[in-house]
């Protein structure tokens, strides 16, 4: 019996001790803070979500301009219906607004209102998934040499990568088929490590349809090691390998640049150094 009073009592007080209820936790909010020198009228005009008339903006600076940024997703069925208005609301006011377009890839139905960036709107950027394939082929090895305190890895990457699009095959662009990966370390336990490094890019077929040129880059590291800290210092690209030194980076002129494929280090020769303390 005492023990089903105290049940009892113990279910009475949660109940009383719960939450009150609340029949609306989120009331609706209406914002005024709305920006009347871009847009007409007050906030309550749009909560319809009609689109402002820009032909009368009672503000100090009529000629103010609006930007409008279409983004729309993979299979969005309302993509394409924002992107006509977007560009129904620029074609109203063509020297008012402005529409920046970018469409992840096909509608849901298949096709897309905007697919060329040179159209008449000029703004707008489609990304579609290519029409074809990739295919990928390679091996990779590695040989580790050692002898007393020197140690030599070299490294080797073959990839026979393709593109299969409008029935024709091209090697894949910014790939280098052939790979070298060298590093020679000398090292005392303890107390010093120096390594020298190299290594080897085959040329490599650029998006215009050339080629680039094969590059060696090479490095060297040296640290000191005590008992509580270390000092290290790294010479990168110490050779200065630029991809302006040997190709072009762009054509044209400066005010006019074209501007090409990066498949080169472009920052040359850089020294870098600093102290490691063990706590």
């Amino acid at each position: 019996m005492k023990r089903s009073f105290f049940a009892l009592l113990t279910i009475v007080a949660v109940l009383f001790s719960s939450c009150d209820k609340v029949e609306n936790p989120f009331p609706p909010k209406v914002n005024t803070d709305l920006d009347t020198t871009i847009y007409a009228g007050n906030w309550s005009d749009y909560v319809a979500n009609e689109w402002p008339d820009f032909s009368s903006i009672p503000n100090e600076n009529p000629n103010r301009n609006v930007l409008i940024e279409d983004f729309t997703g993979h299979n969005c069925s309302y993509c394409p219906e924002a992107g006509e208005i977007a560009h129904a609301i620029h074609a109203s006011n063509p020297l008012r607004v402005f529409v920046a377009s970018i469409h992840a890839s096909n509608t849901i139905s298949g096709t897309s209102s905007f697919q060329d960036i040179n159209t008449a709107q000029g703004y707008t950027i489609d990304f579609k998934n290519a029409n074809g394939s990739i295919d990928t082929k390679g091996m990779e090895t590695n040989v580790r040499l050692t002898y007393a305190d020197f140690n030599l890895f070299v490294g080797y990457t073959y990839t026979n990568a393709n593109t299969h699009f409008d029935n024709t095959k091209q090697s894949l662009a910014l790939t280098a088929r052939h790979r070298l990966n060298n590093v020679l370390m000398y090292e005392i336990e303890d107390k010093l490590k120096l390594g020298l490094e190299a290594y080897y890019f085959s040329k490599q077929r650029l998006s215009d349809g050339s080629f680039g040129k094969s590059y060696w880059t090479t490095g060297f590291m040296a640290e000191k090691l005590w008992e509580k800290y270390s000092v290290f210092i790294n010479f990168e690209n110490f050779t200065d390998t630029r991809q302006s030194k040997f190709d072009k980076v762009f054509t044209g002129t400066i005010m006019d640049p074209v501007f090409r494929d990066i498949y080169a280090p472009v920052d040359g020769f850089v020294i870098n150094g600093g102290i490691k303390l063990r706590l």
